[in-house]
Formats: structure tokens, C-alpha cells, sequence
């Protein structure tokens, strides 16, 4: 008992002490073909003296309800902005994940500390841990050549297509995404990383270099790189980049292909055969036309349907690396759409957008190959209320309906 009036007393002297309470809440629920719950996230934020402010969103997810809870602090001392985050997991219940981290500007120089934590493995969540580390990114501009150096003491800073995941399996599997990777092992020197950008050779060709230490491997590789050294005809150009590790020397001679842009767009690459140019392989091409304002339509052809990805609503085409949060584009069969896209006023100067994707298939048995028809809606209904709608019909097959919402205050 003593404990709960404790936390409601803090709850209590927070809420009075803040200038600014604000937040939102978002959901969407799955109406056919079954009745449920998709998710709901509940986000709130208090502003005090000083523009400090301490933020608080809870998720949940399905039949599974509370997974994730994140608490997060941010603000200026002065010299530096410092942002603080911790997630826990409230099936557990259980500490997960906390990261600080602290930027500051001094003489030109940029400067970037993180440090971050992850607990143990518990019930339905899985991490790795315990461990912990800290990185150390700077960055500046000697003239005209860019530099940043990078240090990871028991930690890393992941790359974007594979960051450092925590994961929650209970009726249903989600996962959590984080910046920086606390490896096991401890504050122990893991690995540096220098890289050079702008470098002049000669002639106003430029190149940039990388160099990486690590702590298992000690001397790792240093790699030059070289973009548009030269070009080829019709808007190809040519990368070139040289790697040097401790038992190997790699080449690597990377044409590629910008394509064509405008209302036609083309997707492709050069391709060679015994370091001859073999000619160009086209992936497909995209058609896009502006009826009028806010209304077009749009087509896209596939001859590679498996090398067109969706990330947060944006087109990959042949990635060199595939993030592993993209969807493929197509499904099986699949290899072209159809899209129409319209917006206009809505209430409290807010803007309603319709997208309808029509999907075709190779195999035929319906009209002109139709295999899905896909809808998405968003209309605001007050000045902090919206509601968006999902639909997708399945040929052969049946709907599926799903409505969301978004509230803030």
C-alpha cells in the first residue's frame, strides 16, 4: 500500500508541475472478418520549465494486450541536449531496454554519447541480455573533407536494415527496434571505425575511405570507395571500391543505372559478363500521370516482381540490402497494379486522401488477371480527430476490413 500512494504522489507532483500536458491516442480494429482489437497506443507528454519533457506511451497489441511500455525523458543542459528512454515489458513484468544519449556542438565539432542497457531474458521477451555499453560518434569537417569517427565500448550503433531487436512471443510475435546494440561481454573495447568522405585524388574525382578495428578480430578491413568515376552512355555511371582485410583483397566494379524519370519512370541495372558490358537488365517501369490536383493515376509494370519492396509506405527496387521490415511489393503471381489516388478539403482545414490498387497476375481465370483490390481512407473529422480505413478483397478469396482512428489533445 505504501508503495502505490508513493508512485501515486509522484504520478500527482509531476502532473502539477508541468506547464503543458498533451497526447494521443491511436487504435485500429479489425472489423472483418473477424471483430477484434488490432492494436491501441496510449501516448502522453508533460512539458516543464526549461522545455524539458517527460513522455509516456503505452501499446497494445492483439489478444496479447499490454506489451510494450516506453517512459522517455528529453531536454537541454546547456551545453548539450540529453535524451533519455526505457521500455519495459508489462507481461513480464519486466525491465527491458534503456538508452541516454547526449549531443553536443563545441568548435565545429559534432559529438554523439550513447549508452545503453538491456536486461535479462524473462518470460515471453527475449534480448540477449543482460548487458551493457557505451558509443562515442564525432564528427566534423577538416576543409572540405568530412570526418567521423566511431568507438563502442560493450556496445554498437546498428545499421538501419538490421538494428538491434528485442522480441515479445506470446499469442502473437512483435518486435521492438532499438539504435544501439549492447553486445555481451561489458564495458570492453569493441570496436573503432573511421571513415573519410570528399578525399581529392586528382582531376576532380573524389573518394571516400573506411576503416574498421574490432575488438574479436583486431585490424578488420580499410576500403576505399570511389562513386561515379566514370560514365558510360546513356546516364549509366560506374562505383568502384577496394577492400583490404587481413587475408583477402576485393574489387568491386559497380555500374549502375538511374534510369529514366519524369511521368515514365524505368527500373534497371547494368549488368556485365567477363568484366564486359553485357547491356542492361530492366526490372520494370512506372507510369504516373496528374489528372488535376490531388487526383492521378498511376501504373507499374514488374518483370522482377521479387525485387520490388514496400518500407513505411515507400518503393525499393533491387536494394542492395533488403531492411528486414520490408514487405514484398507483389504477391505470389503478382506482377503489375493499377492506382488511383484523389484528396480534397475536409473538415477544419484538413485534407481527405482515397488510394485504390487494383493487383494483376500472371495466371488468368478472372477479369484481365485481377487477383486484389486494395483501399486505403483517411478523412479528419474534427481539428485533433481522424479516421482511416483499410480494405482488401482477395480474388479468389474474401474481404477484409479494418478501421483506425487517431486522437490527440
Amino acid at each position: 500500500m505504501g508503495r502505490k500512494i508513493c508512485v501515486l504522489f509522484f504520478l500527482l507532483s509531476t502532473i502539477g508541475w508541468a506547464q503543458t500536458i498533451g497526447g494521443s491516442w491511436t487504435g485500429e480494429l479489425a472489423v472483418v472478418p473477424v471483430l477484434s482489437l488490432t492494436s491501441t497506443s496510449f501516448e502522453l507528454y508533460f512539458e516543464f520549465v526549461d522545455g524539458w519533457t517527460l513522455t509516456s506511451r503505452s501499446d497494445f497489441l492483439g489478444a496479447d494486450g499490454w506489451v510494450w511500455q516506453e517512459v522517455g525523458l528529453k531536454g537541454s543542459l546547456g551545453f548539450a541536449e540529453v535524451e533519455f528512454t526505457t521500455v519495459f515489458g508489462p507481461k513480464a513484468p519486466a525491465f527491458l531496454y534503456a538508452m541516454t544519449r547526449a549531443s553536443a556542438s563545441i568548435e565545429g565539432v559534432d559529438i554523439d554519447l550513447y549508452a545503453a542497457s538491456v536486461g535479462p531474458d524473462t518470460a515471453s521477451y527475449f534480448s540477449g541480455g543482460p548487458s551493457g555499453g557505451m558509443v562515442a560518434v564525432v564528427a566534423t569537417d577538416l576543409d572540405g573533407v568530412s570526418l567521423r569517427g566511431e568507438i563502442g565500448i560493450g556496445a554498437r550503433l546498428t545499421d538501419p536494415w538490421a538494428p538491434f531487436t528485442i522480441t515479445y512471443s506470446g499469442l502473437d510475435t512483435y518486435t521492438k527496434d532499438f539504435l544501439i546494440d549492447p553486445l555481451p561481454g561489458g564495458l570492453e573495447f569493441t570496436y573503432f571505425q573511421l571513415t573519410l568522405e570528399g578525399l581529392s585524388i586528382c582531376c576532380g574525382v573524389s573518394f571516400d575511405l573506411e576503416f574498421s578495428f574490432t575488438k574479436w578480430d583486431g585490424f578488420e578491413y580499410i576500403k576505399f570507395f570511389v562513386a561515379d568515376l566514370f560514365q558510360l552512355c546513356c546516364g549509366t555511371e560506374v562505383d568502384l571500391s577496394v577492400t583490404f582485410a587481413t587475408n583477402a583483397k576485393s574489387i568491386s566494379v559497380e555500374p549502375h543505372w538511374a534510369g529514366l524519370e519524369g511521368c515514365v519512370q524505368v527500373f534497371g541495372d547494368v549488368q556485365f559478363a567477363d568484366s564486359l558490358l553485357g547491356g542492361l537488365e530492366l526490372y520494370g517501369f512506372r507510369i504516373l500521370c496528374e489528372l488535376q490536383e490531388c487526383y492521378s493515376i498511376e501504373v507499374l509494370t514488374a518483370f522482377r516482381p521479387d525485387l520490388f519492396y514496400v518500407v513505411d509506405d515507400e518503393l525499393l527496387v533491387a536494394p542492395a540490402h533488403v531492411p528486414y521490415q520490408a514487405e514484398p511489393l507483389f504477391d505470389r503471381n503478382e506482377f503489375e497494379y493499377v492506382k488511383l489516388s484523389a484528396c480534397g478539403a475536409a473538415c477544419c482545414g484538413g485534407t481527405w486522401t482515397l488510394d485504390i490498387w487494383a493487383f494483376f497476375r500472371e495466371t488468368s481465370g478472372t477479369l484481365f488477371g485481377l487477383s486484389r483490390i486494395f483501399v486505403e481512407m483517411e478523412i479528419p473529422l474534427l481539428t485533433n480527430f481522424s479516421v482511416a480505413s483499410t480494405l482488401e478483397v482477395a480474388i479468389p478469396g474474401g474481404p477484409s476490413l479494418s478501421i483506425g482512428w487517431a486522437f490527440t489533445f
